[in-house]
């Protein structure tokens, strides 16, 4: 998607304005579509991706500002067969409030999000037991505590190589692989000739 500097700080104010206005997805698209010429899709996927970004930048400005309360923050990834690698091996992981530390969203579509870690003196939520939505082998709610590698070894075989592919998916159940094993720092999937050499394990 190359758009130059001026189309895609149009479709940033678009987006910006569009938020603010209590937009959906669905109208920003059309927004970026009315103003400039591109395909529904990539409209679509401008839309989801820079609300993602504001709405998380929003979230980690917030915590700025209230340091004496806010701990730190959670990476919090969807927990579906859509979800890609790199979110999916972040899920659950708890960032300092550092701006070099990453934030959602990670790549182009991306439905990640960061909730906020309060300081145990402050958090009157402590004691409930939070869930989330799941949609594996079945639909349902799972503990908020489950992280997305945890939850991906309780579905089926099948499920799991729809995730990370036949042999990526038996390193997983049988090599005892994490999913971070399987993207280099940039949130690149590894090939398995990089696997093979970077891991005694492989089978």
């Amino acid at each position: 998607m190359q758009y130059g500097r001026n189309n895609a700080d149009k479709v940033t104010t678009l987006a910006r304005e569009g938020i603010l206005l209590g937009k959906s997805n669905d109208e920003i698209a059309q927004d970026i579509l009315d103003v400039i010429p591109t395909q529904e899709r990539k409209a679509a996927t401008l839309a989801r991706t820079i609300t993602n970004h504001v709405s998380n930048a929003a979230r980690n400005e917030t915590m700025k500002e209230h340091q004496d309360v806010v701990d730190g923050y959670k990476w919090v990834a969807i927990l579906d067969s859509r979800t890609s690698l790199i979110c999916a091996s972040r899920d659950g992981i708890v960032y300092e409030l550092d701006d070099a530390n990453p934030k959602p969203p990670a790549h182009f579509n991306c439905r990640s999000t960061i909730s906020f870690v309060v300081n145990p003196e402050y958090d009157l939520g402590k004691d409930i037991t939070g869930t989330r939505p799941a949609k594996g082998d079945t639909k349902g709610r799972v503990s908020a505590d489950l992280n997305y590698g945890d939850w991906l070894r309780r579905q089926s075989p099948e499920f799991q190589e729809r995730v990370l592919g036949a042999e990526r998916a038996q390193l997983f159940r049988e090599g005892g692989l994490t999913l971070d094993r399987f993207i280099d720092d940039q949130g690149n999937l590894l090939t398995l000739d990089e696997l093979r050499a970077d891991d005694d394990n492989f089978i």
